[in-house]
């Protein structure tokens, strides 16, 4: 036992029989049968009614604690700030001894796939140009209306600024605070784990306020809130992917777009990504992640080689990065649920669904970024992931908007890169190359986003293995498409609004459970700091 291991005589036990061997027993029981209730109930009240119980869910969450999602996240980031320019940001996220994992490039290629893989490539082109036609941070009378047209004050010569304003709140919900969010549960379950030789769960960064407790059913509600952010977080980057593959088909082949293609093809991808998942990390998932990372190379290579202005997205690329951080006070602190913008209550449908989702997401990431690390100092982790947030922007297109796409982002939005991609003054052979190579990107960011849901999931219920049983895999893997799939069906034609209510439902407890792990975190280092174990700065 390492030196700064805690010293308990307790262990999490697992099943060595049966059908639930080499799971926590009550645990995976249990989130079998929430999981079989939620599909069941959603399916005996059929798609409407179900629906409408999502949304109100989502309506109650976002009228009563969207201050909670916001200032939390603020909390957070002041902690994090904190960490990396205090003595206490030194102290390693492993043993004193330990080396990386994986190499840097895979390590960033992981991270990358995990952390926002379906989600950049679906929004990157619909939010800058759907942000044009109101929010909530943009002065009145500087919108753009719903048919197209700019209306008097924007017509005078603030076109630029309202894109810039757009890009602005597209950055805000892809940067700092989204990072934050991975960077707070990352350090923690690397810590803990690697370190402190706790089981690799939520539960355990809650040992420095609740001790042995972590390991009864205090612990278990624990684990089990992060075991169903995990499972709805992917299920609705699932059912983002899974549109916009849809999209991509109808564009190339003339495929339809509808609900049953749609779950067809989650059938077809969950099989693969559960296959990939029983190979683990070092193999189906790592491979993948990379090959991913090679073709938005490719991609975003070909878009600045023939966009016809490389130069206005490399000088917009680093106004944007300014005009965002001279923004980032302001949006921070606006928590009206009820401010409307568009015709809609706008905070829900953006920032509280983004910052849902990344909490949702987060215990999936952050077990990524524990089992993963490269750097092990918080200082040089929280950075490095920031850098990260926003160099994915490059491929957002910022200002050079087209009507014909704006429209298309604003009423089928997982269109939105196909319709890009046509309006470019491009040869109609690499507009098709460009577009099969969106597709099969989309593709492969839904097999990894499924393949390592489903291993963090199984690795939590399994009392941290990080090599959780092959049968567990393949039933979680089956899970959380079946999850997709049932919030496709409810929303049908609406399918983004019931995937949205989900994230931000489900987000709700595990907001509450991540500032107690900054709490639980402070705490374990300020005992190091006590004694006396804080390397020296080199």
């Amino acid at each position: 036992m390492s030196e700064n291991h805690y010293k308990t005589n307790r262990e999490l036990a697992v099943a060595q029989t049966g059908i639930m061997k080499g799971a926590h027993f009550d645990m995976g029981m249990l989130s079998v049968l929430l999981v079989s209730f939620f599909l069941i109930v959603s399916l005996a009240m059929g798609a409407d009614d179900a629906n409408k119980l999502y949304q109100d869910a989502k309506n109650w969450v976002t009228a009563k604690t969207s201050g909670l999602f916001v200032y939390g996240i603020l909390i957070m980031i002041a902690f994090v700030v904190v960490l990396a320019i205090s003595p206490l940001g030194r102290i390693r996220l492993g043993k004193d001894d330990d080396t990386p994992d994986f190499s840097r490039w895979s390590w960033f290629a992981m991270l990358f796939s995990a952390g926002m893989g379906i989600g950049l490539i679906y929004w990157s082109v619909a939010e800058p140009l759907y942000h044009t036609s109101g929010n909530i941070f943009m002065p009145e009378g500087w919108d753009l209306q719903w048919d197209g047209a700019w209306n008097a004050a924007t017509a005078a010569g603030a076109k630029a600024a309202v894109a810039q304003q757009a890009m602005d709140v597209t950055l805000f919900h892809w940067g700092i605070h989204a990072w934050t969010v991975y960077v707070v549960i990352g350090m923690a379950l690397a810590y803990f784990s690697y370190r402190k030789g706790l089981p690799l769960t939520v539960r355990s960064a809650l040992y420095p306020i609740i001790g042995n407790n972590i390991y009864g059913w205090f612990g278990h509600v624990i684990d089990l809130v992060a075991v169903f952010g995990t499972i709805f977080g992917v299920a609705t980057s699932l059912g983002l992917g899974v549109a916009q593959l849809n999209a991509g088909l109808n564009h190339l082949f003339g495929l339809e777009i509808s609900t049953s293609i749609q779950l067809l093809l989650i059938v077809i991808i969950t099989l693969i990504a559960t296959l990939s998942a029983v190979t683990g990390v070092d193999k189906g998932v790592k491979i993948l992640s990379e090959l991913n990372m090679y073709i938005s190379a490719v991609i975003l290579i070909t878009f600045l080689a023939f966009s016809g202005f490389f130069a206005d997205l490399i000088m917009d690329f680093f106004k944007n990065l300014g005009s965002y951080a001279m923004a980032l006070p302001k949006m921070s602190v606006l928590a009206d649920p009820l401010a409307k913008a568009g015709g809609y209550e706008w905070l829900p449908a953006w920032t509280i669904f983004y910052w849902a989702w990344w909490i949702a997401w987060s215990p999936f990431v952050g077990m990524f970024i524990a089992r993963a690390f490269w750097m092990t100092v918080f200082g040089d982790t929280a950075l490095l992931n920031e850098i990260k947030g926003y160099s994915d922007f490059a491929f957002a297109v910022g200002d050079k908007t087209y009507d014909s796409v704006r429209d298309v982002a604003i009423n089928a939005s997982s269109s939105a890169t196909y319709a890009l991609i046509e309006a470019l003054s491009w040869g109609e052979t690499i507009k098709w190359i460009a577009s099969v190579c969106v597709t099969v990107l989309i593709a492969t960011y839904f097999i990894t986003s499924a393949d390592s849901g489903t291993l963090v999931v199984t690795t939590m219920l399994s009392a941290g293995s990080e090599q959780p049983p092959r049968g567990q895999r393949i039933f979680w893997g089956v899970s959380i498409g079946a999850v997709a799939g049932m919030l496709l069906y409810v929303g049908g034609s609406k399918a983004l609004g019931a995937l949205q209510a989900a994230s931000i439902t489900i987000g709700l407890p595990f907001v509450i459970i991540l500032l107690l792990m900054c709490v639980g975190l402070a705490i374990a280092l300020l005992q190091e700091a006590k004694n006396g174990t804080i390397p020296q700065r080199r």
